[in-house]
Order: C-alpha cells, then structure tokens, then sequence
C-alpha cells in the first residue's frame, strides 16, 4: 500500500469532548430544556445531516439555527478540546517514514481540520487535507470527495487504503476501488460492514509496514 488515506474524527482524533460542549451550548440557546440523544453514534456525519438525524422532529430552520450556534462555539473553543487516539502521534511518522503518502479525508470544515492537525503537530505529515468545502460548490458527500482525492493526485487504487470509523468512510474506499480497514475504537459502524478492522490504530505499523516476527499478521 502506498496511500493511506485517514478519516479525521473517530479514526485519527477523539472530538466527542469539544462537540459535546459545544452542542450543549448551542441548545442552551435554541432549544433550551431539550434533551440531548447520546451523542456518539452521531458523530462523522456532516453536521446539518448529523443533528437532523438526533432531533428528526425539529423542523429545517430550527436546525439550520443549531449549526450556527454549534458551529460559532465550535470554532471558537471546542476544536481545541479534541484529542490524539492512543499510538497515533508514534505511528503517523512511521508509516510517513516508510514512504507512504498520508492523506486526511473529512466531513470536518477544512479550516477545523487544519487547525485541529496544526494544533497537534501532524499537519506537515499529510500531503493532503480534504474536507467538503474543499471544493466550490462543496462535494455533495464524503464519495465525492473521494473521487476528487482519487483523480487530483492521482491515486492507483490497487496501492491506495483507506481508514476509518463510519459507513460512509467505508463506502467511499468501495466507490473509488480502495481497500478498506475499519476503526473499531470509533464511533461509526464501519467495523461491522468489513473484513479488516482496528483494535488500536498502533496495529497499522504491524499491518501495512510488518516485520519478520509480524508477517503473518500483514493484511496487505
């Protein structure tokens, strides 16, 4: 495998904490009193769809108040609050070492992404950081972008894998002819629709880089 391409939230980073915060702030301000669904299962979807899907009874325009509000506090501070998965910092520069290309394929707003990967260091390791609204109008869903990934660089999809937590991650690797290895310590339902799953992301370096003591336990 020569690419790697990474989903951002529940693959890479833990940003469950800054969007709770930020969620329970924003409904403090539009729909005072309302409970809140448990959050997990929800994240990794695009916002708008993502509190669609928690609040179905909500109306359009009480949503669209939701992602604003969610988003001005988001950007504001609770960005800030996502945090590194275990063995992630030591493997991204290995896997970057060995002559892989490091990719970042998300639903995340591009200037979130950046700054969440500034913050933690990792930012110079990835050649590319692909968000919806990195095109004009933004791509429609995470396939799209997918597809611009595959044809911008280009990418051979039989040397190409993607990683990541959710079904949509999962579908876009299918879309473009990727394999496909699925984060089980995430929050999507990627695991349960493939073959090849994470415990912990450390497992990449003994999967795609191997070892003499490692080799049978290779997926590719």
């Amino acid at each position: 495998m020569r690419n790697i391409i990474f989903d951002l939230d529940g693959t890479l980073v833990d940003s469950l904490p800054g969007i709770d915060s930020s969620l329970r702030s924003a409904c403090n301000e539009v729909l005072p009193g309302c409970d809140i669904p448990p959050l997990r299962k929800f994240i990794g979807a695009p916002l708008p769809a993502m509190l669609a899907a928690m609040w179905p009874d909500q109306d359009s325009a009480t949503i669209s108040r939701l992602v604003v509000e969610f988003r001005r506090r988001y950007q504001r501070s609770g960005w800030q609050q996502t945090l590194p998965f275990e063995g992630v910092a030591e493997t991204l520069p290995l896997l970057r070492n060995a002559g892989h290309r490091l990719f970042v394929l998300t639903n995340k707003p591009s200037r979130t992404a950046t700054l969440i990967l500034e913050k933690l260091g990792w930012l110079p390791l990835f050649q590319a950081v692909i968000s919806l609204d990195s095109s004009h109008p933004p791509f429609a869903c995470k396939q799209d972008s997918a597809r611009f990934l595959l044809q911008a660089i280009p990418l051979d999809p039989l040397r190409t894998v993607m990683v990541g937590d959710g079904a949509d991650d999962c579908e876009s690797a299918a879309a473009c002819g990727f394999r496909f290895i699925a984060a089980a310590y995430g929050y999507g339902s990627a695991a349960d629709l493939c073959e090849f799953r994470l415990e912990r992301f450390a497992d990449l370096n003994k999967y795609l880089l191997g070892s003499p003591a490692h080799d049978s336990a290779r997926l590719f």
